[in-house]
């Protein structure tokens, strides 16, 4: 059975947003009552190799190379960028807190040709075996910037009649194909060259007629090269090679265009314009490239339309008969969440990272984040990987079976395999059953939620290039990248910083950090190929290193000695909080899921499995939508998740216990590295466990680790 897997999953949407009631009253400079300031450490500890990546050098112009990604460094050091690990704690505490997701995420519009879907798209293409879509030619008008458009009839003509036309004209050797593979429009007028795109013929009327185009209703063109209607061949792109069964095997004839234009409307344009550019750059796609050039150059670009309400009322445009619909919806509006009462109030990332609101208008604002993270450096290597050469291509979040959730599942489906319910629509002349997705073009659609890649220590490699569905054995170098991931057992340190937090906001942070205390078991994600299983990190906070003050008069301050038991009391404040304004927070599905995709034990699990498979080239995914499959959650049922477990600490049993020395005797979460020296502090031995720089981590008699200066330690051996 066909099966829809991906390397990542969803915390399904919060649909309440919760802002803390003095989000108004931050401030850099007015201290809160009781608030923390100061500073500790986190250890970062690689348990699959972990690339984070600096610079990438894409191959020389020309050569057939893959594009090279270079380990992040600090003046020659390798480091983790402190922004880096801002964006994977921030992630977890806009999850945990029930954050804003909308204003964070892209706002794209996809576009739809989905011929596997007829309610979504055909329908809307074509009506009785006719297509719904007309001819014009769209020009610029130079003073004013508008588009505007001069519709036209046309005629569809075969690609071989069309063929014989150009050998006849040209008068040359080398014949020309149209219908050859997999070919843009760009390329076809290359390959058509100077040849005359002018031609005369005689356009039947609309019917159905003839074995090519069986069945549709369509003017054909007869009498090419030889009727008495002058008309202009437009050439338009190839999916496949025409020798394959229902593939294209005709171009067209745009002809009798009327007196007169119509200006585009901005909706059309802007759609338009949207679905033909990169949307990651925003440059335009080939196809666009090459008309684009030419209208801004005063010529007139064959395109299709739809029409909308009056005669011209233009919907959509499209460089083709079949042309990319745009969806309705945009990324934005399928993250509007219904209880998010006031969006200009701050919620808890906003108020821990900051924020930036757009330029402009009454509202625009920002606040500076108050927790700081200095980049990490290493302090311990793990083996060389050496390098590794892997496709790290991103998934598509216009993939509406996995990316949008749906409302119309059917029931009793196995739980690897939920698949949506049948309906049927109304299509020429009869009742159609199709898989009713919920897609990007429904008013209630919403996306899945909080996109995040399940933990696991089984590090995969990347499927093979395919087209067509078939593996590609010379396929271009470019589609790779090349990196030298940092090995397993690979440890940075890093410090961070916060200042006039309050407990239930550093409690947020420490959550964030230790999963609610949950190190020991649960992990991180950071850095590339996530998707093939790097970057699985643990996170711990080393208690020895913490250094907070209370901005109140005569209150203590918190160190190594008492460390633990301050970040329990603001873990627990947070807690708290949360259960407050969400009842029953800790057993609510976000919380549920994101421990879940946590937790390296059930991620090994998912990829054994082959859960976690990429899915490769593009006929499992057809086969998925055709079999109304939809992606599974990571967690069958959630109610039953986590699996029960004693109570999360930030410490384990014993941490807390003076040492000698003043020292703080804070056992780690992990079984202490391996001695590589040994030296005398304070006239007691100590274990060297590594050294970087002039700092080494040394380890004393009563189990107390500590970062000191090389200077301190006598007959260092």
């Amino acid at each position: 059975m066909t099966r829809l897997t991906a390397p990542y999953n969803f915390v399904p949407l919060n649909h309440r947003v919760v802002c803390p009631e003095w989000g108004d009253k931050v401030s850099m400079d007015v201290p809160f009552r009781g608030a923390l300031c100061g500073a500790f450490e986190i250890e970062i500890d690689a348990e699959t190799p972990l690339i984070v990546g600096g610079r990438t050098n894409a191959p020389p112009e020309g050569k057939d190379a893959p594009s090279h990604k270079d380990r992040a460094t600090l003046f020659g050091r390798d480091v983790i960028p402190g922004t880096s690990l801002r964006g994977m704690l921030r992630a977890v505490v806009e999850i945990a807190t029930f954050g804003r997701i909308g204003p964070r995420m892209d706002d794209r519009r996809f576009a739809v040709r989905d011929l596997n879907n007829a309610a979504l798209y055909t329908r809307h293409m074509t009506h009785m075996f006719r297509p719904r879509s007309r001819a014009g030619w769209l020009t610029l008008d130079r003073a004013t910037g508008a588009w505007h458009l001069r519709p036209c009839d046309y005629s569809v003509v075969r690609q071989t009649t069309l063929e014989a036309l150009h050998a006849e004209r040209s008068k040359t050797a080398r014949p020309l194909t149209l219908g050859k593979g997999k070919t843009g429009a760009h390329e076809k007028y290359k390959a058509w060259g100077a040849v005359s795109l002018d031609v005369t013929f005689t356009p039947d009327a609309w019917r159905a007629r003839d074995d090519w185009a069986k069945g549709r209703i369509l003017s054909r063109a007869d009498d090419v090269g030889h009727g008495a209607t002058p008309g202009r061949i437009v050439l338009t792109g190839q999916p496949q090679d025409r020798d394959k069964k229902n593939s294209k095997q005709v171009e067209f004839i745009f002809h009798s265009p009327a007196a007169g234009t119509v200006q585009v409307p901005n909706a059309a344009r802007d759609d338009f314009e949207h679905v033909h550019r990169d949307p990651n750059d925003g440059t335009p796609l080939k196809e666009w490239a090459y008309w684009r050039a030419r209208l801004l150059k005063g010529q007139a670009v064959p395109v299709f339309y739809l029409v909308e309400g009056s005669e011209n009322g233009i919907r959509a445009m499209g460089l083709a008969m079949m042309f990319r619909l745009a969806n309705r919806r945009t990324t934005r509006d399928l993250a509007s969440q219904k209880n998010d009462q006031d969006a200009t109030k701050p919620d808890f990332a906003d108020l821990l990272f900051g924020f930036v609101t757009p330029k402009g208008g009454d509202d625009a604002k920002s606040l500076r984040g108050r927790v700081q993270i200095e980049p990490a450096h290493l302090t311990e290597t793990g083996p060389r990987e050496g390098r590794k050469k892997e496709i790290l291509l991103a998934p598509k979040p216009s993939y509406y079976p996995a990316y949008v959730a749906q409302t119309h599942l059917k029931t009793g489906t196995p739980p690897d395999a939920p698949a949506v319910a049948e309906g049927t629509y109304w299509s020429d002349g009869k009742d159609r059953p199709y898989n009713v997705y919920t897609t990007y073009m429904d008013d209630d659609a919403q996306i899945r939620g909080w996109k995040r890649y399940p933990v696991s220590r089984a590090v995969r490699t990347s499927p093979p290039p395919t087209l067509k569905d078939r593996v590609v054995t010379d396929a271009s170098q470019k589609v790779y990248n090349t990196f030298e991931p940092h090995g397993s057992g690979t440890r940075f340190r890093a410090r961070v910083h916060v200042h006039n937090l309050k407990p239930q906001e550093l409690g947020a942070l420490v959550w964030a950090i230790t999963f609610g205390g949950r190190s020991e078991t649960h992990r991180h994600s950071l850095g590339m190929a996530k998707s093939l299983g790097y970057g699985c990190v643990q996170v711990s906070i080393d208690m020895a290193s913490v250094d907070l003050d209370s901005v109140d008069v005569n209150v203590k301050t918190w160190d190594g000695g008492n460390a633990a038991e301050l970040l329990s009391d603001c873990l627990k404040a947070f807690e708290d909080y949360m259960d407050d304004v969400v009842s029953g927070w800790a057993q609510e599905p976000q919380i549920r899921h994101l421990l879940a995709m946590a937790d390296p034990a059930h991620g090994d699990a998912l990829a054994q499995d082959q859960g976690l498979d990429i899915m490769a080239g593009s006929r499992p995914f057809q086969e998925a939508k055709k079999a109304g499959l939809v992606l599974p959650l990571v967690i069958d049922d959630p109610a039953a998740w986590p699996p029960q477990s004693p109570p999360p600490r930030i410490v384990e049993p014993g941490a807390g216990a003076g040492g000698g020395g003043g020292r703080t005797a804070v056992r780690s979460a992990r079984p202490a590295p391996k001695p590589t020296r040994r030296g005398v502090v304070d006239g007691e031995a100590v274990e060297v466990l590594s050294v970087s720089g002039g700092e080494a981590q040394v380890r004393f008699p009563d189990g107390t680790i500590e970062f000191l200066d090389t200077d301190e330690i006598e007959d260092l051996t």
